[in-house]
C-alpha cells in the first residue's frame, strides 16, 4: 500500500480496500483479520497521501446470489460481522472516509427497491456507531438483458435519480467498458444505457457533487 500511494499520491483519489468479502472468492480470512487489513492499509495510505479518500469494502447484494451460486462456499466476513468490528474497536473506523456496497437487481425489478437496501444499510451503520459515513455505491448494473432500449434508459435514469434523493455521494456503473459481461447493461459509446446518461446529465462524467463512471 505505501508503494502505491506514493506511486500515485494526487492521481488515486479514493482507494476502496477489498472486494466483497463476505464471498470466498475474494477473501477466506476472519471479520477481525479483515478489519486489521482495512485499519493497517487506511492508516498507510492517509499517512502519505491525506487527500486520498478511504473506502471500506463493498458487500455485494443481489436478490438471486443463492439461485444464480448454489454450490458457492460462505466466508465467514460479511457486512454484520465486519461493522461488528466497528463497534468493538472503534479505532480503526475513525480512518475510514466512506462505506460502499455493490447492487446488481434484475432488469425485471422497480429501481425503487434501491431505497430499501439504503434503508438498511443505513440502519446497520447506525448500529455500529458510523451513522453519518458517507454511503457510496461503488458497483451497480442489472442483470437479465437483453430487454428493449427503452427500458434500459428508464433504468439507468430512474436508478440515478433515486440514488440521487438518496444522498448517495457516489455512483459508478460496472462497466463503463465495452468488456462488461454479457448479461448485464452495456455503456460502450451509443449504447441505450450510455445515451441515457448523456441525456439526463447533459455528460456522461461526474454531476456537481455526485459521480458516474
Amino acid at each position: 500500500m505505501a508503494q502505491v500511494a506514493t506511486r500515485y499520491r494526487g492521481v488515486i483519489t479514493a482507494y476502496e480496500i477489498g472486494n466483497e468479502p463476505e464471498d470466498a472468492k475474494f477473501w477466506r480470512g476472519s471479520a477481525t483479520q479483515f478489519a486489521n487489513m482495512v485499519a493497517t492499509a487506511a492508516r498507510t495510505i492517509d499517512a502519505i497521501d491525506p487527500a486520498a479518500t478511504i473506502v471500506a469494502p463493498a458487500e455485494l447484494i443481489a436478490m438471486e446470489r443463492k439461485a444464480r451460486h448454489p454450490n458457492e462456499s460462505s466466508a465467514s466476513t460479511d457486512r454484520q460481522d465486519f461493522l461488528g468490528e466497528a463497534r468493538r474497536r472503534p479505532s480503526w473506523a475513525a480512518n475510514v472516509d466512506a462505506l460502499a456496497f455493490h447492487w446488481y437487481p434484475r432488469t425485471s425489478a422497480p429501481p425503487s427497491r434501491l431505497r430499501t437496501v439504503v434503508a438498511r444499510l443505513r440502519a446497520e451503520e447506525q448500529a455500529a456507531g458510523l451513522q453519518g459515513v458517507p454511503l457510496w455505491l461503488t458497483e451497480v448494473n442489472y442483470r437479465g438483458v437483453p430487454v428493449s432500449p427503452e427500458r434500459e434508459r428508464t433504468l439507468v435514469k430512474q436508478t440515478n435519480e433515486l440514488a440521487r434523493s438518496l444522498n448517495l455521494p457516489r455512483v459508478y456503473w460496472y462497466a463503463w467498458t465495452d468488456l462488461g459481461p454479457a448479461d448485464l447493461l452495456q455503456f460502450q459509446p451509443g449504447s441505450p444505457a450510455a445515451e441515457a446518461l448523456r441525456a439526463h446529465w447533459g455528460h456522461a462524467r461526474p454531476w456537481s457533487e455526485q459521480n458516474v463512471d
